[in-house]
């Protein structure tokens, strides 16, 4: 059975105190509360509901593959970057920027103690499934990276496309993973218009 990702975008001292107050458990409500991620919702709004309503969050939905909420999609362009960013041929500063845009977002998981100060956050009341969090100021910082890499994804479409030939994953089709890509910048920005944190689930 594959790992499914259950991501939202959240107002982030309504989440901590959730979070803090009844522990991660409480968070898979608002996973069930809205319609499952298709694409004819994702055809309607990035997110659920929609940022112009009154809500404290709303979840993200994903275009293409994403949309049927794998994290498969996700852990493979986690994997595909990990072997493009050690390539010669690619830009140094590129490098930098993806590394930490990825890094963050895909990376190995949350750490717990980093989460305590100044997220919010208790140690004891976070457990695995939380496997990304980030507080508004991190997010305004990955909306900043965002920013600077999304004029250049096209530099990344040899070097992605000759490693993906090389790997048996989600996809050999380099279209796929910018439009995951770029899923992930549009939602930091949705996060940042609010002022918002972000974090996703794993189950």
């Amino acid at each position: 059975m594959g790992v499914d990702i259950y991501a939202a975008i959240v107002q982030w001292d309504h989440f901590t105190s959730i979070v803090n107050g009844t522990g991660t458990d409480a968070l898979w409500d608002i996973f069930e509360i809205g319609p499952s991620p298709t694409f004819e919702v994702h055809d309607a709004a990035r997110f659920y509901p929609p940022l112009d309503t009154d809500s404290w969050y709303a979840t993200c939905v994903f275009r293409g593959a994403g949309a049927l909420g794998s994290y498969s999609p996700h852990g493979w362009l986690a994997v595909v970057w990990n072997s493009v960013g050690d390539r010669a041929d690619m830009s140094a500063d590129l490098v930098a920027l993806c590394d930490r845009f990825f890094g963050r977002l895909l990376g190995p998981g949350v750490d717990f103690a980093d989460l305590v100060s100044p997220s919010g956050l208790r140690v004891d009341t976070v457990d695995s499934a939380l496997h990304m969090a980030c507080s508004p100021a991190e997010v305004a910082g990955l909306a900043r990276l965002w920013r600077a890499i999304a004029g250049r994804l096209e530099e990344l479409r040899p070097v992605m496309t000759a490693e993906i030939a090389d790997i048996s994953g989600w996809t050999t089709d380099f279209d796929g993973y910018a439009t995951l890509i770029r899923d992930w910048g549009e939602i930091v920005e949705g996060a940042e218009k609010r002022a918002w944190g972000l974090f996703f689930l794993l189950q």
